[in-house]
């Protein structure tokens, strides 16, 4: 059933904020870290050119391993041993290459290591499969000891990297790449574990985490235009996690969870567990990749509309609800 209402494929349109390239965000925060000599920042081939100017300042402070995932995680648990807080970068996808060390290094003792990860989800659209990363949640979410950070937008991304450079322990960040809409005001302090809520509503609880928060956003607005009223909440922090923080979500009798990752152990199946533990009767919808790879290529743009993770699409979903 096509959406019904003045928002339409054909004639909708929104302007969401300007679109921020997320790595020069983690990039100029990183820059007020490395005034701190015990920060470290590592790679694995991939940002070099982003970080030039990190290592003009803090030629010290910055090691390239090449490709050599396991190292360059090890490395960092290395570092953290002598009392360094090490920040790692590399695609999100390639940590699955170092996810022995990341298990054993880092979590099993408590490395103080901090691993960004950039192009979670379906980011690099263009470079297909091997490079989309649908299972993260699930992997790191097993992980004892893991915090797990999940910024929706570049003003996120650059406080969450500050959280992490004081949070005790391991943390995974997961981060978009490009073009995400500013959301979040400049005085925002995002606090770590506590679920921010964007919009309030009645009908319909809206939970969504990363870049993909901003399509909750856009899908809230179109159905107020048609008297529906949709809450949407922003969960930053995957892990830790209380379910009791979103007491208020779950006592609506409809729950949609939106997250660029496979339905399978990502934000649905943590909201899910928080339904069932705590003996709510909400109908839950989890919308993400149903249990496959994303077969194609293309723009964020396209792949959402593809994978039916777009406004519209969603709105669609709802209002056959």
């Amino acid at each position: 059933m096509a959406y019904a209402g003045s928002f339409s494929r054909g004639n909708f349109s929104r302007k969401a904020g300007t679109g921020v390239v997320v790595r020069n965000a983690i990039v100029n925060e990183l820059l007020r870290l490395g005034e701190d000599n015990r920060t470290f920042l590592l790679l694995n081939d991939t940002g070099e050119y982003v970080f030039r100017e990190f290592r003009l300042r803090f030629p010290h402070q910055l090691i390239n391993v090449g490709i050599a995932e396991s190292n360059l995680v090890g490395i960092a648990a290395g570092l953290a041993a002598a009392g360094y807080v090490p920040f790692t970068y590399s695609i999100a996808a390639f940590y699955a290459r170092a996810y022995e060390q990341i298990r054993v290094d880092c979590c099993y003792n408590r490395a103080n290591v901090k691993l960004i990860g950039i192009g979670a989800g379906i980011s690099y659209g263009t470079m297909g499969p091997t490079h989309h990363t649908i299972d993260d949640i699930a992997a790191f979410r097993a992980l004892p000891n893991m915090a797990i950070f999940s910024p929706a937008d570049p003003v996120e991304a650059a406080l969450l990297i500050k959280s992490a450079f004081v949070w005790e322990g391991p943390v995974y960040l997961r981060l978009g790449l490009a073009g995400e809409p500013i959301i979040n005001a400049t005085n925002y302090k995002p606090v770590i574990g506590i679920p921010t809520i964007l919009r309030e509503g009645t009908d319909i609880a809206i939970i969504a985490t990363g870049r993909i928060v901003s399509e909750a956003i856009k899908t809230a607005d179109m159905l107020a235009s048609n008297g529906i009223s949709c809450s949407v909440t922003n969960i930053h922090t995957l892990k830790p996690f209380d379910p009791r923080r979103l007491s208020k979500e779950f006592r609506c009798n409809n729950i949609l969870t939106l997250e660029e990752h496979n339905i399978q152990g990502g934000l649905g199946s943590l909201v899910a567990e928080g339904l069932a533990e705590g003996g709510y009767r909400s109908r839950l919808i989890r919308c993400g990749l149903l249990d496959t790879f994303c077969p194609t290529y293309g723009s964020r743009e396209y792949l959402y509309k593809y994978l039916r993770l777009d406004a519209i699409s969603i709105a669609e979903r709802i209002d056959r609800l």
